[in-house]
């Protein structure tokens, strides 16, 4: 009964957009984009899909696709972390090897912890403050003592042994994005983790390559999502 009112609706819809979109609700993102997608949550209310619906809506709609809505927001520890790992390649243990596992996951949230957000412990019930806290934001995410702690970490994981060699062509695609991932991939795979290489010229190459994706990971605009 609660979830079918029109406030109770509103708000949910509210929260969703602050953690997908953007801290600040326009009256326009209200009448475009909160109020559809309340409708949609109070029509569902029983339904036990009823999330799966709306936040399709959500990531279906014109205004989530706006340019004014991409980069707009200061990446979590946890958003920035994960994700550069998924953006290296970077292996990690296979399920069945436990005690691998609790040791690299414990490494990695470490990082995440000294960048500022405990997994599963928030400071307390109203979550992390990034989330709630006007009119800073997702901007408390970084600050003098954060961003070093953020560069420290990218210097960490990027110069491990991340992508282990899986191929030894380089596949030419004509699609230009597709083009750009399988040259990445490439240099990861072909250049950075073979360091034991014997040309002389080819051992410059991964600390060269690691020296630019430090660089470009250090950005302001890599801090952003």
């Amino acid at each position: 009964m609660i979830f079918a009112t029109d406030e109770v609706s509103k708000y949910v819809c509210r929260r969703l957009w602050n953690y997908f979109g953007y801290y600040d609700i326009t009256p326009e993102i209200e009448a475009e984009l909160i109020e559809p997608l309340a409708e949609i949550f109070r029509q569902n209310v029983n339904d036990p899909d009823q999330m799966r619906y709306v936040i399709h809506a959500l990531f279906s709609s014109e205004v989530f696709f706006k340019n004014e809505h991409k980069g707009c927001m200061v990446k979590s520890p946890i958003e920035f972390t994960v994700g550069m790992i998924r953006q290296l390649d970077y292996p990690t243990p296979k399920s069945i090897q436990l005690e691998a596992q609790y040791y690299f996951w414990n490494i990695i949230r470490t990082h995440i912890f000294n960048q500022g957000q405990d997994i599963n412990d928030p400071p307390n019930v109203a979550g992390w403050p990034a989330y709630y806290q006007s009119p800073s934001f997702h901007e408390i995410w970084i600050d003098t003592s954060t961003y070093p702690i953020r560069l420290g970490s990218i210097s960490a994981i990027s110069r491990s042994n991340f992508a282990l060699p899986k191929t030894n062509t380089y596949d030419g695609a004509n699609s230009p994005s597709y083009g750009y991932i399988t040259k990445m991939d490439y240099i990861n795979k072909e250049f950075i983790a073979d360091p034991n290489t014997t040309d002389p010229v080819s051992r410059k190459v991964p600390s060269m390559l690691q020296d630019l994706i430090q660089y470009l990971m250090s950005s302001a605009e890599f801090q952003l999502c």
